[in-house]
């Protein structure tokens, strides 16, 4: 195997790991989609079934017994579990394509020069893909002498952890506000559904390209840039 096999070999096992790993997140997605609606479809079958949805009728029904709120959190439970499933899917891929980075930066050396490098702390991994003062406070000292000033490792503006959050935030207020605007016009359920796929992961076929929006994007959107920086 010469160098070019060799390299290429690397690269493309960590490559296919992340593909799974963005495979999995588009996958948690629609399971996301899929709970929401179906307790979404549930409300609609029972508690709104021959309710008339004009004149706000049917947010009139779910403001009684605090429907509309208990409704909101369980939504909002469902969400942030399968949100959180996919920041945590996010950070692997920015922590592999951090050492993979790195492996094939020594590899390379090494194959020049003969000489055997150190593997990469674990301590720089989750400085690169998390970039919060924690990480910051646990590289000692020969660390930073060894591999160079710490600012070369993490984001210049928003750490990943805050880039995952904020789109959680607005991701699930989206949801929210859609849910209660749904009742609040009369929408069918169907067109809620709708409203709601949206949101969180919504993918259509032209001109055989594919296009993706939602929060979906937003973590495709994360997993390259952060990947490539890593």
């Amino acid at each position: 195997m010469n160098w070019k096999d060799f390299q290429e070999n690397i690269f493309t096992l960590t490559e296919n790991d992340i593909k799974d790993l963005m495979k999995e997140i588009l996958s948690t997605y629609k399971l996301a989609i899929a709970e929401i609606n179906a307790k979404l479809e549930k409300v609609y079958l029972t508690t709104l079934s021959g309710v008339d949805p004009s004149d706000s009728g049917y947010f009139i029904k779910m403001l009684e017994r605090n429907r509309l709120e208990t409704l909101k959190k369980e939504i909002t439970k469902e969400y942030l579990a399968y949100s959180q499933r996919v920041g945590q899917m996010l950070e692997h891929v920015v922590s592999i394509s951090a050492s993979n980075a790195y492996y094939r930066s020594i590899y390379a050396l090494s194959w020049i020069d003969g000489k055997v490098y150190a593997p990469l702390p674990y301590s720089m991994v989750e400085l690169i893909t998390y970039g919060t003062a924690a990480e910051w406070k646990a590289i000692p000292q020969k660390l930073i002498d060894k591999y160079g000033s710490l600012l070369n490792y993490v984001a210049q503006e928003k750490t990943l952890t805050q880039m995952i959050l904020q789109n959680r935030t607005a991701e699930l207020d989206q949801i929210l506000r859609a849910v209660t605007n749904g009742f609040q016009t009369g929408a069918s359920y169907p067109q809620t559904a709708k409203t709601i796929k949206e949101i969180i992961m919504s993918i259509t076929q032209k001109g055989g390209k594919s296009t993706m929006t939602g929060a979906g994007a937003n973590a495709m959107r994360i997993g390259r840039t952060e990947g490539s920086r890593a």
